[in-house]
């Protein structure tokens, strides 16, 4: 047999596929079509049986900690008995448990999976206006008031979001990594950056009005609307953050799509912070600060580039990072 570590993602996923259908018949799914729907890291698969439509992940605990999963599936249940709104709720197994471990001679070490409910709901991206995006902010808002109130249990354990988990030793930034893709110039704006992130997230502290549980990865992708009611799913990147920093990716991606001019998006981002601030009140600096997370949340695709095994693994890869150097450029002309 092939080592796993040799394989492609498609022949690692073909195992790990087998190891999703063991875990099922812990559900009570003997029967089960397993369609993939991402595997570029945690491997996210489409279970449909004829009791209903779920979403199964794939995690290896080395990299994430079952404490970590737990948490997520704790906040997310405490989001929906709380507020009421639609996310992935995870199902417990014949044994009452939220993770399901399994093993297999195929796959080095464990794997431990979690099956959530089906979120009804339909991607807007081509029809994205100010009446979504106001009705985005409205959502994000209520997330981040529920989250300066929300009380972890014992044992919570989630990613801090902060400058070390940008720039800390585990991140790929602050290891050798950096050296094998950027050179000197290139890591020294990098540090200019780490000194900019580090001195202005000083001034902001981590207070409950400034900082606390947040999805970090609300892209267009990743709310849904089923009629007019926003929805939420993939929340495996949550964590304690800064609130405004939970608007990057939301506003970031916006302004990728195709057809959408600075006219156009101006208005709609207006909606969204109008929606939000019909909910909660924003920082008098609120822009400045977005212009700080902005850079961050660049940062931290930067990380999750350099994670990968390859550069290209997504083609777009390469260029992103040399777009993030042009950037820094501009922004610290002198000190680098």
């Amino acid at each position: 047999m092939k080592p796993y570590t040799l394989l492609t993602h498609k022949g690692r996923y073909r195992r790990l596929r087998a190891m999703a259908q063991q875990a099922l018949t812990r559900y009570g799914f003997e029967q089960a079509k397993l369609t993939l729907l991402n595997n570029v890291s945690t491997p996210i698969v489409r279970v449909d049986v004829p009791a209903g439509r779920f979403v199964l992940r794939i995690h290896d605990p080395a990299q994430l900690s079952r404490d970590e999963l737990r948490s997520e599936l704790h906040w997310l249940l405490a989001l929906h008995r709380d507020l009421g709104i639609v996310v992935p709720l995870p199902l417990t197994n014949r044994d009452g448990e939220l993770l399901t471990e399994v093993t297999s001679d195929a796959v080095p070490g464990p794997r431990v999976i979690v099956l959530f409910h089906w979120v009804e709901g339909t991607i807007r991206e081509a029809s994205l206006g100010a009446k979504e995006f106001r009705a985005v902010g409205k959502f994000m808002a209520g997330l981040h008031e529920h989250s300066r109130r929300f009380q972890p249990p014992p044992g919570f354990t989630r990613p801090r979001l902060n400058w070390g988990w940008l720039f800390g030793p585990q991140a790929p930034l602050g290891t050798s990594r950096a050296e094998e893709v950027f050179s000197r110039k290139e890591r020294a704006l990098f540090q200019c950056a780490s000194e900019h992130i580090r001195l202005r997230m000083e001034a902001l502290g981590e207070g409950p009005e400034v900082f606390g549980m947040i999805h970090s990865d609300l892209h267009q992708y990743n709310y849904l609307f089923y009629r007019d009611e926003v929805r939420a799913i993939d929340f495996q990147d949550c964590g304690w953050g800064y609130y405004l920093f939970d608007m990057a990716p939301t506003f970031s991606e916006a302004l990728e799509r195709e057809n959408v001019t600075e006219a156009e998006w101006a208005v709609q981002r207006a909606a969204f912070l109008e929606g939000y601030q019909s909910i909660r009140a924003l920082p008098h600096d609120y822009e400045e600060q977005l212009q700080l997370f902005e850079l961050v949340r660049q940062i931290d695709l930067v990380n999750w580039v350099l994670s990968w095994p390859t550069l290209d693994l997504r083609d777009w890869g390469p260029e992103f990072l040399r777009h993030v150097v042009e950037a820094l450029e501009r922004r610290f002309p002198v000190r680098a």
